[in-house]
């Protein structure tokens, strides 16, 4: 410690506990006290000095941190804010400028939305269901599988027809879900990727036995070329 004139702890706030900066200073300390050796002066940097771990918020418990902090980085003195070269200071730091830009959504003409929307409502009759909510809401995954679950509670009748009709026209409804929920924010490519990896175990032909999946599929491949 005596080989040292100057000790700068960078981001001081974390001498606490176990760390590094916490062994350092109690070092630093000890030596201090046994006036044998020299010690550095110390200078700690923060721009965070925290209020400490305590769950309340009170001052007394703010100022009990910051005053435990002083006394392990021996800043008899306490602790000093940038004051005297401030505009010095400002004009060296970088500050990154921040422009919040707000989007009005998408357009209720957009073809891709109303062309989705209107196959997943040509499902819905088909099914004879009344959704809950908008389409693009986690309520409307909700319902799809709470109706997944009921369908699937009738283990006698999972090789009919109408169980395999009602099981895609679930999948369906989930896929264009998720990715109305995605094309509301994100571009349009994106909510391509996610219908296209949702229903990718449809791409084989010989999966669409049934007039109703070809039909699902034909108007599904429609709509993926308007994106």
């Amino acid at each position: 410690m005596s080989d040292i004139s100057l000790l700068v702890l960078d981001e001081c706030h974390n001498a606490r506990r176990a760390s590094i900066y916490a062994q350092i200073m109690h070092e630093y300390l000890s030596a201090k006290l046994s006036r044998n050796e020299n010690v550095p002066q110390v200078v700690g940097l923060t721009a965070t000095p925290g209020a400490g771990r305590s769950k309340e918020t009170a001052l007394s418990d703010v100022q009990t941190h910051l005053i435990d902090l002083c006394a392990l980085l021996d800043a008899t003195r306490g602790y000093c804010i940038v004051e005297k070269h401030k505009q010095n200071l400002d004009d060296t730091v970088f500050s990154a400028s921040i422009d919040v830009c707000t989007t009005s959504g998408r357009d209720s003409t957009d073809l891709f939305l109303s062309e989705a929307t209107t196959f997943m409502e040509e499902i819905e009759r088909d099914l004879e269901v009344q959704p809950p909510g908008a389409k693009d809401d986690i309520s409307y995954l909700q319902w799809i599988e709470k109706l997944r679950n009921q369908l699937f509670a009738n283990s006698e009748g999972r090789d009919t027809e109408d169980f395999q009709k009602t099981s895609l026209s679930l999948d369906f409804l989930e896929a264009y879900s998720s990715a109305l929920a995605i094309y509301k924010d994100l571009a349009a490519p994106q909510a391509l990727d996610n219908l296209v990896e949702s229903l990718h175990q449809y791409d084989d032909p010989e999966s669409l036995v049934t007039k109703h999946s070809q039909r699902l599929m034909k108007k599904h491949s429609r709509i993926q070329a308007s994106l």
